[in-house]
């Protein structure tokens, strides 16, 4: 009888191609990691901007004759405040998994321990790019029209398609289903175990029992809201501060303060232009006297943008240079695509006007053992057979001038 592998399979070496898991996902944190270079400001409870709103009247004129003049205006001051939020990880991994992946003789293509402690800071450092570019309601998608089901329909128009396409929405994350005013109206704490990726038709399915949904109805990270108001837990982001003239920023609320607005937040504007960029830019240096200095915005954005100049350009020679969409200039300004900014949007920022509000002690992702006193990674789970940790990073995306940016927020073409 000949010899088969299957007899031999016990007995064959496996053999990887890398000494590496090959990445199947966006895993970059682009706004955030540019936004951490910018001005960092560690405080005891809470960050305070100091404002000037406007110049004082009091101005009077005369002719040569004099006579009264207007009243003396005081300074107009205000106060942005800002609280931390507190961004958790937890870390948990199997004595069994430490053991057989790193033990000598072991043909592992990951160790263990390095690559679970790897890929969960890199988890927690997506989360907190995704909600710098939200806009702090903690409300990642709107839910579509869903009866009695485990597979919920998302509204496409809703942020929907955009949250599963930028993995904020995926397998092994824990959401909650409800209402603006109440997250868990509709399911606490379920697991996404699976989603349709349909621009059209997106789906996230659930573990537990069916759900029925409206689409007033949201999805958000599991206890990132609250189950009495709706309130979020989550910090403000590009959205929320640029990409809307109502949102309350810093505890300032612009209905009442109009000079905490945006210089423009263009809601109407379907297809982005060169004049669409001048007038956003226009209203910026009407305010401030100054250009913005960043341009960021979707990669769908960006390469519409790329395409209105490809048309102007003229190459010499046989051998064409086309397609760097990630590396062209606009008023000096290079056009960044951010793969986490949903495709409707469009912003110019100045940087220096944003800040990263840390922790006075723990300004950087910190792992909770060091906290502890304990120092090393992964402490053993008492009474179970595995270890754990977890990685907290206390931050917040902060403002100290909305009117220097601005932003369009309905490109859909």
């Amino acid at each position: 009888m000949a010899e088969s592998p299957a007899n031999l399979f016990d007995l064959l070496k496996e053999v990887w191609t890398q000494d590496r898991l090959e990445k199947q996902f966006y895993s970059e944190t682009r706004f955030l990691d540019r936004i951490e270079k910018t001005a960092k400001y560690t405080i005891g409870r809470r960050a305070q901007v100091p404002i000037e709103s406007s110049l004082p009247g009091g101005y009077t004129v005369h002719t040569a004759a004099g006579g009264s003049l207007n009243p003396a205006d005081h300074l107009h001051v205000d106060r942005a405040d800002y609280e931390l939020t507190y961004h958790w990880q937890q870390v948990e991994i199997e004595a069994g998994a430490l053991n057989q992946a790193d033990s000598v003789g072991a043909h592992s293509t990951v160790d263990a321990a390095d690559q679970t402690i790897t890929s969960n800071i890199l988890a927690l450092r997506r989360e907190v790019n995704r909600q710098s570019v939200m806009d702090g309601s903690a409300r990642i998608a709107n839910c579509g029209v869903t009866s009695n089901s485990t597979t919920v329909n998302l509204d496409p128009d809703g942020y929907g398609y955009d949250a599963i396409v930028r993995g904020w929405l995926r397998p092994g994350v824990g959401i909650d289903i409800g209402s603006a005013a109440d997250a868990d109206s509709v399911a606490a704490s379920r697991t996404i175990t699976g989603v349709k990726e349909d621009p059209n038709d997106p789906e996230i399915t659930i573990s537990g029992a069916g759900v029925t949904t409206a689409q007033t109805d949201f999805v958000s990270i599991a206890g990132a809201r609250s189950r009495t108001d709706g309130s979020s837990l989550e910090m403000m982001g590009l959205r929320g501060i640029v990409g809307s003239d109502t949102t309350t920023v810093g505890g300032i609320n612009p209905a009442t303060n109009s000079f905490w607005k945006p210089a423009l937040v263009d809601s109407t504007t379907t297809t982005v232009s060169l004049n669409l960029l001048l007038d956003l830019q226009r209203a910026v240096y009407q305010k401030t006297g100054k250009w913005p200095d960043y341009v960021t915005t979707s990669p769908k954005q960006a390469a519409d943008l790329y395409a209105l100049y490809q048309t102007q350009v003229r190459f010499a020679g046989d051998n064409p240079s086309a397609g760097n969409v990630d590396g062209f200039k606009w008023n000096g300004m290079e056009v960044h695509a951010d793969p986490d900014i949903p495709d409707r949007e469009l912003y110019l920022l100045t940087l220096s006007d944003f800040l990263v509000v840390t922790g006075g002690k723990f300004g950087k992702p910190t792992w909770a053992s060091d906290i502890e006193g304990a120092g090393g990674r992964l402490r053993w789970k008492q009474g179970a057979t595995s270890f754990v940790d977890a990685v907290v990073y206390p931050c917040q995306l902060a403002v100290k001038r909305r009117n220097s940016s601005a932003a369009a927020v309905g490109l859909t073409g």
